[in-house]
């Protein structure tokens, strides 16, 4: 049913991406969330069935953050049962 995809160039930066499918350069999966006051003439289809993955936060020493990011991080930890 499907051929081989020939993937010719692997972009990191969404907005590269979106210019690129855009130009009519290609196509990609990128987030709903950046399809959110999109500033390019780009549809996004969803997928069935929705495509799900999992996010992490990234921090160094937590003793080195600020009051603001311990805060935030209780406050994740807090809602982590309603956030999955």
């Amino acid at each position: 049913m499907f051929r081989h995809l020939a993937i010719r160039d692997k972009i990191q930066d969404d907005y590269t991406v979106m210019a690129m499918v855009e130009a009519r350069l290609g196509v990609s999966f990128v987030s709903e969330l950046m399809l959110t006051n999109c500033p390019f003439a780009i549809k996004g289809i969803p997928t069935t069935p929705a495509l799900n993955h999992s996010i992490s936060l990234a921090y160094q020493d937590p003793a080195n953050l600020s009051i603001a990011s311990k805060r935030f991080l209780e406050y994740v930890e807090s809602q982590k049962a309603d956030l999955s």
